[in-house]
């Protein structure tokens, strides 16, 4: 069997993948650090390497392809409820709930690393010029607002948080959204 550099130091950064199973290649890799081969390293030369192909290369390759947020509701919406993930549902069943009482939209997130670019569809704008943002999450410590924070410098006016192992009810939610916009 020829040698195989599963992670081989390539002009774009992307590495050719032999399919395992479907290859006379001996597949080895590893989630630690590793060489071209795939094998563990800890000498700091090979590291900086791979992981300077992966910021320098593989990253600004990987922003092209990021979809950005779906996004569903008025046109210029004074309220966004934003979300990523298992809360699609919820969120666009609210949305459809309290139309018909206040101009209401949503942001769906299904990639979320990198963070989406702005130069197809700029929800930051959106966001700015909305009047109350809400992130709603399935988690105890407000992850993808933090992450929105860090990589744009977007902070939510609210977040409302659900960790009890269970998804959000659309009676809960629109619950706990009522009581904050009834402030607007």
């Amino acid at each position: 069997i020829k040698e195989y550099k599963r992670h081989p130091f390539t002009e774009n950064g992307i590495s050719p993948l032999a399919v395992i199973g479907a290859s006379r290649h001996l597949v080895v890799t590893d989630s630690d650090e590793h060489d071209e081969y795939g094998h563990i390293i800890e000498d700091a030369e090979t590291r900086i390497k791979m992981v300077e192909k992966r910021i320098y290369k593989k990253m600004p390759l990987i922003k092209k392809e990021i979809a950005p947020p779906l996004y569903y509701g008025e046109d210029e919406p004074q309220i966004i409820l934003t979300g990523f993930g298992s809360t699609y549902g919820v969120l666009k069943e609210s949305v459809d709930i309290l139309r018909g009482m206040k101009s209401i939209g949503m942001l769906h997130f299904s990639e979320v690393y990198p963070f989406p670019s702005t130069e197809t569809f700029n929800y930051l704008n959106m966001l700015k010029k909305a009047k109350l943002t809400i992130c709603v999450e399935n988690n105890a410590t407000s992850q993808f607002a933090r992450l929105m924070r860090a990589e744009t410098g977007y902070t939510f006016h609210v977040n409302i948080n659900k960790y009890d192992g269970r998804p959000f009810s659309i009676d809960g939610l629109i619950g706990e959204l009522d009581a904050h916009i009834r402030r607007l």
